[in-house]
């Protein structure tokens, strides 16, 4: 090979092998922040949902501690009619949907598509494990 025809190649392959060096060092950080987002949505959504479950546990136990007593009082047998229960799983979820920030409630519905039918099944959930004197997980 002539020193004219090195000089050519090389004129040719060194802008060509910086302009792939580039294209794959974009992909590279395209491809990582992907990664990024993609793990700190399942992060949040995750939080989300820990947040939600823990918030019903303490709601279910606030009103199990200061509304229930009241009600059973004014009964004259002593035990909750089914509307009173409803109240009371009502005023639950209402607890929970006030103390949650509506980005909470927005990255739990991203991980359960009935997020009240959830929060329902873990209010009945936090009750039973009251009932048994067992610690909500």
């Amino acid at each position: 090979m002539t020193p004219d025809l090195t000089a050519q190649i090389a004129d040719i392959l060194v802008p060509a092998a910086g302009t792939l060096v580039t294209a794959l060092v974009s992909w590279i950080a395209a491809e990582a922040a992907r990664y990024v987002r993609a793990r700190t949505k399942n992060e949040a959504v995750a939080n989300a949902m820990d947040r939600l479950c823990h918030t019903v546990t303490s709601a279910v136990a606030l009103v199990e501690r200061l509304v229930k007593p009241q009600a059973i009082a004014d009964m004259a047998h002593g035990k909750l009619s089914d509307f009173q229960q409803k109240r009371l799983r009502a005023m639950v979820r209402t607890i929970v949907k006030t103390t949650l920030t509506p980005k909470v409630l927005k990255d739990a519905r991203l991980a359960v598509a009935d997020l009240d039918g959830f929060m329902n099944a873990r209010i009945e959930r936090s009750l039973i494990a009251l009932k048994r004197g067992e610690e909500a997980d």
